[in-house]
């Protein structure tokens, strides 16, 4: 696999086009284990953080263990963009608004803090920007009822977690401002 990845970071430096490996489940960055060593092994491998497949795979517990919450931690120290789902351990995509999900939502805008404030001590005094995607998938992706529909309005929880990451970026950029 290092090979692999050191190979796209020449065709990318070649190109002079930025890359990033997105983590995500049946590719490469799939397993959460994995993806830490690579990251220890290619110090120039940036990631887009798609935490959602981490906690499926793992059926990660809320909170998670310390172990896996520092792997976390390292993904987040290498990412260079977000992605915006909340999974629980066994759901790739909740609806953000349902009581037994609150957990994890508080779990998921943790994380995009620390990764943001992470991103901003790399990118000090750069005039860079920061990306986050809010992606929300399709069925099966979301969670459907017996008939096939959705159980959320997926545009208003795009929205919500738009606004949440804005009050989120606000916060780290007044955090570091102050520090």
């Amino acid at each position: 696999m290092v090979p692999v990845i050191e190979g796209w970071l020449r065709v990318a430096e070649q190109e002079g086009m930025p890359i990033q490996f997105e983590t995500h489940r049946n590719c490469i960055t799939n397993d959460l284990f994995t993806t830490a060593q690579l990251l220890d092994a290619v110090p120039g491998m940036r990631l887009a953080a798609d935490l959602s497949h981490y906690v499926v795979d793992r059926e990660m517990p809320c909170p998670p263990p310390p172990y896996l919450q520092k792997l976390i931690t390292k993904m987040l120290e290498r990412s260079d963009s977000f992605q915006g789902r909340v999974a629980a351990r066994g759901q790739i995509q909740v609806a953000l608004n349902f009581p037994q999900n609150a957990k994890w939502v508080t779990l998921f805008r943790d994380w995009w803090r620390q990764g943001f404030a992470a991103w901003l001590a790399r990118h000090a005094g750069e005039n860079s920007a920061l990306v986050f995607l809010c992606e929300l998938g399709p069925p099966d992706y979301a969670i459907t009822d017996a008939r096939g529909h959705e159980l959320s309005d997926r545009w208003a929880e795009a929205t919500l977690l738009a606004q949440w990451v804005r009050e989120i970026w606000r916060d780290a950029v007044s955090a570091r401002g102050s520090g």
